[in-house]
């Protein structure tokens, strides 16, 4: 009978340090559970941010993309590009103006209102694209376009005739796309500056 006291007490310590041992598994599942579910929930709040700015993301594109298909937006972009590059041009044809007149003023052969008499000897349909003036040389090139070839030679006779051109170097005219280009060289003559 001793033997099964003994056995009974042997067993209750056992039973005792399970007991006691169960807790300590119960807390790091515990532990482990919720670090799980933790994560879970960090994963889940990332997912539904990146949704949230995907969506964003995309109304902002939608709008972006209604504003430039609106046909009156593209119709100001249009312009706006138009008036841009006729900005850009006059810009250049300011310059080189700026440099020509500049020129003339430390040439006293050639004034300014010589230089508008030459201009204003073309014709309608001569349009000077580009006008050049070489004050050491004494040369004034005339860049021209025209639709109408005969108008070439009557323009190269008006500025024959003034006073202040010595000779003409033409090589002729080239065809192009838009009608007849050609580069006119004149030689400007001494003048005295009280003919100004």
């Amino acid at each position: 009978m001793r033997s099964q006291r003994n056995n009974k007490s042997i067993n209750y310590i056992r039973a005792m340090k399970m007991i006691k041992k169960k807790p300590k598994l119960n807390k790091s599942v515990f532990g482990v559970v919720f670090s799980f579910l933790l994560f879970i929930a960090l994963l889940a709040g990332v997912f539904f941010f990146i949704e949230f700015r995907s969506d964003r993301i995309k109304n902002e594109i939608s709008e972006i993309n209604e504003y430039i298909n609106d046909e009156e937006n593209r119709e100001l972009y249009n312009q706006s590009i138009k008036n841009h590059n006729t900005l850009t041009a006059l810009e250049a044809q300011k310059n080189e103006l700026v440099e020509l007149f500049e020129s003339w003023n430390n040439n006293p052969g050639l004034s300014g209102q010589q230089l508008e008499q030459i201009i204003n000897s073309s014709e309608t349909q001569i349009t000077i694209t580009a006008c050049y003036y070489d004050a050491d040389r004494s040369e004034l090139s005339l860049e021209l376009t025209t639709i109408n070839a005969d108008q070439i030679y009557n323009y190269l006779d008006k500025i024959m005739n003034i006073d202040i051109i010595g000779n003409i170097d033409y090589s002729g005219y080239k065809v192009t796309s838009n009608g007849y280009s050609l580069t006119v060289t004149c030689h400007i003559l001494a003048t005295a500056e009280g003919d100004e």
